[in-house]
């Protein structure tokens, strides 16, 4: 599993969870029953890769759901079908977020509560899209969010 230990790290100096699971771990499945005592209801998975959807599909409980909301550059991922049916998964896709969501998120900001600038890695000139978006898909650059901005310099 390919994860991005830079947004790892900038999710443990947010500190705003109960805990911190490595999907990498060779034993994730018993860590993911250990800590929730036996498996989550519900699993959102947010990268749309392979590896990603294999996690949560490790994480969650027998009859539990998983909601998919990454987007993926390739057409189809591979999917565990036989740990899918055996545990009785609900296997959901959802758009990330509804307009309301989004408002209500705006309004989040604009009060102080949320602090989007923690979360910026770059802002760059619009100029700069390809290479901001090359950024966002390598495996290797440490980058989080990107902000496109007309007038940046």
């Amino acid at each position: 599993m390919k994860t991005n230990d830079r947004k790892l790290a900038k999710a443990r100096e947010v500190g705003a969870f109960d805990a911190y699971l490595d999907g990498k771990a060779e034993n994730r499945r018993e860590i993911y029953d250990e800590a929730s005592g036996g498996g989550f209801d519900v699993v959102f998975e947010a990268v749309g890769s392979a590896s990603a959807l294999a996690a949560s599909l490790d994480a969650v409980k027998p009859g539990g759901t998983v909601v998919t909301v990454g987007n993926t550059i390739d057409a189809t991922i591979p999917i565990d079908i036989n740990r899918l049916v055996l545990r009785e998964t609900h296997l959901i896709g959802s758009v990330s977020c509804t307009r309301k969501e989004f408002e209500e998120t705006i309004d989040l900001i604009a009060s102080g509560m949320i602090d989007p600038k923690r979360y910026v890695t770059d802002v760059v000139p619009i100029e700069d899209m390809q290479h901001a978006f090359e950024r966002l898909t390598s495996h290797t650059d440490p980058v989080l969010k990107i902000v496109m901005k007309p007038d940046a310099a």
